[in-house]
């Protein structure tokens, strides 16, 4: 007989299902164990004809009874059918083969850990010991006969319970361990991403300083867009390296807009290279090098010379008005004369630094030659 049974509950469930004929001659198993949810014993049993068939059994009338052979700590006791409080009420009706009077019950008694009384586990026998296969005689089962069954029944189940409630501990031990993975992931995930918006914040502010020291060596504002914050913020570089990439973006818009008067730039995602920081070596070295702090003085004095000489080259006269036509982008008398002064103690120091540079404008160009007469320096030019 195959014992197919789903103990809701307790560990029956898994030890019982499917787990084959264990003695010939059984002809029902009927099962009274605590259910967890509910709080109370339920009881299900199966019979020989229909093995897989899960049969429920009401016990409502029989409670009290019933409680009383969950307290009795014996391991096994043996009862004829008709001392059994469920059985006539209860099953006869439904099944035949409980009429037969023959047959003999061993109670099975395993203590749940719920509720600390014990799970009943009755086993229904053929009175014939032929059934056995240890005699082929008709006589019953004697006491020894019951005490070897009874205890062999009692310590396989016993066995097999243990086992499972300890594979059902190593799960419950792997399920816990999982899920505080699975919550530790999480939160280092959570972690991981707060950590890195802290350092995109950081990264952020560290090169907003970095401007703005920038902004007050010079004579014009930097400011930075969103999208070069943004693009800031996902730095995966050394932070040290910031201060060089952030001048380096400002070289770069300064090139851009020499010939620019807008007193604010704004430094764009397209303007700054994360991975290029380093200043790579000139093709050829240039007769001079320079603080970054000159560029923009140097960029406007090479501006004008240049427009200089192509004012020479064609055979004009030498005026601030021709001057600002000859530059790329057109520039008026008056605003040669306001960037020219506004980058005077700049183009003082780089006129005495580098006396070989900008000839043509130190020597010709009056604008730039009234920034050294001393108190002179709104002269007019006469020529402009």
């Amino acid at each position: 007989m195959s014992l197919n049974f789903s103990f809701i509950g307790n560990n029956f469930e898994n030890i019982l299902k499917n787990s084959g004929l264990l003695l010939p001659g059984i002809e029902k198993v009927v099962a009274i164990y605590h259910n967890e949810e509910s709080g109370k014993p339920e009881a299900k049993y199966v019979i020989r004809q229909k093995p897989d068939v899960l049969h429920e059994l009401s016990i409502k009338g029989d409670y009290h009874e019933i409680q009383n052979l969950r307290l009795e700590k014996r391991n096994f006791n043996w009862y004829k059918k008709d001392e059994l409080p469920f059985e006539t009420e209860n099953l006869t009706s439904e099944v035949n083969i409980f009429t037969e009077i023959e047959n003999i019950v061993l109670l099975l008694r395993f203590e749940n850990d719920i509720d600390g009384k014990f799970d009943l586990l009755f086993i229904y026998f053929n009175h014939n010991m032929s059934n056995f296969g240890i005699s082929r005689s008709d006589k019953g089962l004697s006491t020894e006969n019951k005490t070897i069954i009874g205890f062999l029944l009692y310590n396989n189940f016993k066995s097999l319970l243990d086992t499972n409630k300890q594979n059902k501990s190593i799960l419950k031990s792997m399920n816990e361990n999982t899920r505080s993975l699975i919550r530790q992931t999480a939160t280092l995930k959570s972690e991981l991403s707060q950590t890195g918006k802290n350092y995109g914040e950081s990264l952020i502010n560290v090169s907003v300083q970095y401007l703005k020291e920038f902004s007050e060596n010079s004579e014009k504002t930097y400011k930075f867009a969103k999208d070069a914050l943004d693009k800031i913020s996902e730095f995966k570089g050394n932070i040290n390296n910031l201060k060089a990439i952030i001048s380096k973006s400002i070289t770069y818009v300064d090139n851009i807009y020499f010939d620019s008067d807008a007193e604010e730039i704004i430094l764009h995602d397209q303007h700054i290279n994360l991975y290029d920081y380093e200043v790579k070596p000139e093709v050829e070295e240039t007769e001079y090098k320079f603080d970054e702090r000159y560029t923009k003085t140097i960029l406007l004095l090479d501006k004008y010379e240049r427009a200089t000489n192509k004012v020479l080259s064609d055979g004009k006269n030498l005026t601030s008005i021709n001057v600002g036509n000859a530059c790329p982008a057109q520039i008026s008398a008056p605003a040669i004369s306001d960037s020219l002064k506004k980058h005077k103690k700049k183009i003082i120091y780089l006129f005495k630094k580098y006396p070989d540079k900008w000839e043509k404008i130190r020597r010709e160009f009056r604008p730039v030659k009234n920034l050294f007469l001393g108190g002179r320096e709104d002269i007019k030019d006469k020529t402009a």
